[in-house]
C-alpha cells in the first residue's frame, strides 16, 4: 500500500506561464511540489523561495519581510506592484 506523507511547508507554488491558464494548476503545483516525495518539473511549476519589495515600498524597513510574509503563504495575497519573488 502506497502512503503519502504529508510535508507541512509555509511556501506557495504557481505554474509557469505555459501552465498558468490551465484548469486546477495552482492547486496541483501547490500540493504535488509540497509533497514529499515532490513531482515538480520546473517546466510546470515555480515555487518562489525569496521576496523582494520593488516600487514604493523598496528600500524601507521591513518591507522585504512584510513581501515574504504576504507573497510566499498559502491564499497569498502578493501585491505585484510593490514585491517581486523568486
Amino acid at each position: 500500500m502506497d502512503r503519502l506523507i504529508a510535508v507541512n511547508f509555509d511556501q506557495r507554488c504557481f505554474p509557469t506561464q505555459a501552465y498558468r491558464n490551465f484548469i486546477g494548476m495552482d492547486d496541483w503545483c501547490q500540493q504535488n511540489c509540497l509533497r514529499y516525495p515532490p513531482n515538480c518539473p520546473e517546466t510546470v511549476c515555480h515555487c518562489p523561495t525569496t521576496c523582494e519589495a520593488i516600487g514604493e515600498l523598496e528600500g524601507r524597513d521591513g518591507a522585504d519581510v512584510y513581501c515574504l510574509d504576504e507573497c510566499l503563504t498559502y491564499n497569498s495575497k502578493c501585491p505585484t506592484d510593490r514585491c517581486h519573488c523568486y
